[in-house]
């Protein structure tokens, strides 16, 4: 028997008025779910939470998490959204629409957790299956134009080397910044690290969030890269201008006294 099929440990008494570390052992399935609800717990992780696979429909619940784990998607993070899913009372056939845009992409792995990180969020809020679908999809989406500006500036090579950059950049596209914007910074960060570039797309969306005006947000990301700020610079760049924000100063203002 493999040490990975070990359900739950414990210490039982034996014989000879002994106790001994034993493991109990799940002879049934691949998954860390078991009949008792156990999970498998590693060592480092004792407390780990265990979660529950429904009692009904095992069977395409089952069938959702070889699709996942088949397409690249770790078994405990597909475990762990089915659970969800379950408990909100989404059948497998909304759970496989939901997901299935996911499990067709090859290239998902890289941002996965962050796509079942937002269903699980909307889960918990109780959105409708409909809504759970169009909330999963727009953040798949945002992740795919974000692996295709990084191609078309040159900034790829980052996607595997520090995937920092990718989510960056999906995540301002998914808060509605303009793709052409983002890749206007993006062309002239050619040569900067991807840490320093993703740091300018997360000071970017911060501003963006806060409303400061798409002119000088350009300017402002721009003025970053071209001062060659590092993380901790930019960091209180974008503090100082929300800063300002909050007080209603005008923002032409802002970016005017920014440098001074």
């Amino acid at each position: 028997m493999l040490e990975d099929s070990v359900v739950k440990k414990f210490f039982t008494t034996a014989a000879d008025g002994k106790k001994y570390r034993t493991a109990g052992w799940n002879l049934d399935q691949d998954y860390g779910f078991t009949s008792d609800d156990y999970v498998v717990i590693p060592e480092i992780d004792p407390e780990r939470a265990a979660p529950s696979l429904p009692d009904g429909n095992r069977g395409q619940w089952r069938t959702i998490l070889d699709r996942g784990v088949a397409s690249g998607v770790k078994s405990d993070a597909m475990e762990t959204i089915v659970a969800y899913a379950a408990s909100a009372d989404i059948s497998p056939e909304q759970a496989l629409i939901i997901l299935e845009p996911l499990f067709q992409d090859a290239q998902a792995g890289n941002h996965t957790p962050y796509i079942l990180r937002k269903t699980q969020e909307c889960i918990l809020k109780k959105g409708r299956s409909d809504t759970l679908k169009a909330i999963t999809q727009a953040r798949h989406e945002a992740f795919k134009e974000a692996r295709v500006l990084l191609a078309r500036t040159g900034q790829s090579a980052s996607i595997t080397s520090d995937p920092a950059l990718l989510d960056a950049t999906a995540f301002a596209l998914e808060s509605g910044q303009d793709p052409s914007f983002l890749q206007e910074v993006l062309s002239m960060a050619k040569g900067k690290s991807s840490t320093q570039v993703a740091a300018v797309i997360e000071a970017g969306e911060t501003l963006h969030h806060a409303g400061l005006d798409p002119e000088s947000l350009k300017l402002i990301m721009k003025d970053c890269l071209q001062k060659d700020l590092d993380s901790q610079q930019i960091k209180r760049v974008t503090e100082q201008v929300k800063e300002k924000l909050l007080k209603g100063s005008d923002h032409k203002i802002i970016y005017d006294e920014l440098w001074v």
